[in-house]
């Protein structure tokens, strides 16, 4: 980066724009920008930029659009750096998106009152907790951190499809007598009227109904003078017919992925064996 020409070097009269609010450089400008380069722009509220290696700099460098500053979308800019947080303070922020940025920091240390007008946040594939799953372990502790995202801002909306590292490892190539033996190595939010759970499930398998493993509840069941009581017994009731009607599931029960070696026995158990000869049949 160092031996290119500094944005504000090639294009002098783009950064001079006091007045600017809006500005996407695309996948690039020519030159290196750099984000203290914004520091000429300070009515600012929409900057993005796609894969755009040519653009470096720390999040603290976007400190001066704190009062003006309402989308930010860097995705796969790595060389944007910073931690989570620095933006926490930013009262017009509603849309951030920076997955695959260098961007560090923990969903988990969010407060109820940071990111006040937050509706939009991408940070998968980023070294923010949350960004990524390492661990089968890890699971719990990072839904529930999106749940209260979730439940704390109205309208909110995460991009939460998180999948188990492949260098993870918790990670192994399943083998299985049939098709849907692929790991449910995906974690995907699921939403039951007032009630929030979350389900490992395959990676072909957006539903959640097949090659999946059971919720895990996050709440505890409504009771039934509740508010919202019925729309959860009518979501929970369509959701389970479903997933009980599916004829191969050999992750039913199971509360996560199995172990290699737990798998291994799965398949040669009665009941893999079962499934194994209704499949051949099927077929």
């Amino acid at each position: 980066l160092g031996d290119q020409l500094i944005g504000t070097q090639q294009y002098p009269d783009l950064f001079q724009i006091a007045s600017l609010e809006h500005l996407d450089l695309g996948h690039g400008c020519g030159g290196v920008v750099r984000l203290k380069d914004l520091s000429c722009l300070p009515n600012l509220k929409v900057f993005m930029s796609t894969q755009n290696g040519r653009l470096a700099g720390d999040l603290e460098s976007l400190l001066h659009l704190k009062d003006t500053l309402k989308v930010l979308r860097l995705p796969v800019c790595r060389h944007v750096s910073g931690t989570l947080l620095t933006l926490a303070d930013f009262p017009l922020l509603r849309e951030l998106h920076i997955p695959r940025t260098g961007v560090t920091g923990d969903i988990r240390d969010i407060r109820p009152e940071q990111f006040p007008s937050l509706q939009i946040l991408n940070v998968q594939g980023t070294e923010v907790y949350g960004g990524r799953l390492s661990r089968i372990g890890d699971a719990p502790a990072i839904m529930a951190a999106y749940r209260r995202l979730m439940t704390h801002r109205r309208p909110f909306r995460c991009q939460i499809s998180l999948r188990l590292d492949h260098d993870s490892p918790d990670n192994y190539s399943m083998q299985g007598p049939f098709p849907f033996t692929d790991m449910p190595s995906c974690l995907r939010l699921r939403n039951f009227g007032p009630r929030w759970g979350y389900q490992w499930t395959s990676p072909f398998d957006s539903s959640g109904r097949r090659g999946s493993c059971e919720i895990n509840w996050l709440d505890p069941e409504p009771y039934p003078y509740d508010e919202g009581y019925r729309e959860y017994c009518n979501a929970h009731r369509a959701f389970q017919t479903e997933y009980d009607d599916i004829q191969f599931n050999l992750f039913r029960g199971l509360a996560h992925p199995p172990t290699e070696r737990e798998w291994n026995r799965l398949i040669i158990s009665p009941e893999g064996i079962r499934m194994a000869r209704e499949w051949n049949l099927y077929m």
